[in-house]
């Protein structure tokens, strides 16, 4: 099974576009879902998402993102970096079923989980939001 991670980052919103996006490529492309979430750290935003551990990224993986921002090369060797086009809202994320794929940005177009919302609405309603820190 191919391997899918999303950087997610930003506010409860933001996190949840970039959820959204995320889960929606799961449901029609069926990639192993792994979140990177260690930019939250750097902010200060106190909002999570619960359950997005699921799939711990492995520590090489994590390694050669840390590198790959610092040098500004794609150490990750065998995964694509996809990262937003902000001027495209509208389009949808087309993605080789074959590969490996890192997604960087905000994804916030309704065109990115249009056609697994209402899976994505109910999963986010059940056991996402952790509604004692949100």
């Amino acid at each position: 099974m191919k391997k899918l991670i999303i950087n997610y980052t930003g506010g409860l919103g933001n996190q949840l576009f970039q959820y959204a996006a995320a889960k929606n490529l799961f449901y029609t492309h069926s990639y192993k879902l792994f979140f990177f979430k260690n930019d939250l750290k750097k902010q200060q935003h106190t909002f999570q998402l619960n359950a997005l551990d699921k799939n711990k990224i492995p520590i090489y993986i994590k390694i050669l993102i840390y590198i790959s921002r610092l040098i500004k090369k794609n150490l990750l060797f065998n995964f694509h970096v996809l990262e937003e086009n902000k001027f495209y809202l509208d389009k949808k994320i087309n993605l080789n079923s074959k590969k490996n794929y890192f997604l960087k940005g905000y994804w916030q177009g309704v065109n990115f989980f249009c056609q697994n919302l209402t899976k994505i609405i109910k999963e986010i309603n059940l056991n996402i939001i952790n509604k004692n820190i949100n």
